[in-house]
């Protein structure tokens, strides 16, 4: 009675594999953490024309590290939207969070980057509140692209650790 060795190897190297897959992702699910961004756009400004809102438009997304592109208005003929991503970096010993945004336009159905601002550090988040009413957001933001000004935006934005 003869034994197929090479089948018998294969089944137990692929036993071995989903069993090593299974505890990777169940890491990885386990090491992600949720994000609440609270976000409240006050005013942009794209090649001439703005867009002002008097009380903010306000955006409260959750994700574990990039939101969608959140459509912000129209700016003239122009349909402006924001990305914000969250991620946490490691130098040394320290861990620090960073937050990036970038602003796209919508050209057709699809979005175009206008520009990519980069990211902030924030070594502590703030704790979600246990009530879970998020108060009006107080991190101001302003950024500018181009000379002369091509894109600006003013906004306020925190950033919650779930």
């Amino acid at each position: 009675m003869g034994y197929d060795w090479l089948g018998i190897c294969y089944i137990v190297s692929m036993k071995r594999l989903l069993i090593v897959l299974g505890l990777l992702s169940s890491v990885i699910l386990h090491a992600q953490k949720g994000y609440t961004i609270n976000l409240s756009i006050d005013k942009i400004y794209c090649n001439g024309d703005s867009i002002k809102f008097p009380k903010g438009k306000k955006f409260n997304v959750t994700t574990t590290d990039k939101t969608d592109t959140l459509e912000i208005g129209k700016c003239g003929m122009e349909t402006i939207g924001i990305q914000v991503q969250v991620r946490k970096v490691k130098a040394g010993d320290q861990v620090r969070t960073e937050i990036g945004y970038a602003f796209y336009k919508r050209n057709g159905n699809k979005w175009e980057l206008i520009y990519n601002f980069g990211f902030t550090d924030r070594y502590a988040l703030l704790k979600y509140p246990a009530n879970g009413k998020l108060p009006p957001p107080k991190e101001e933001y302003h950024c500018e692209y181009g000379v002369p000004i091509q894109f600006s935006a003013s906004f306020r934005m925190d950033v919650y650790s779930n």
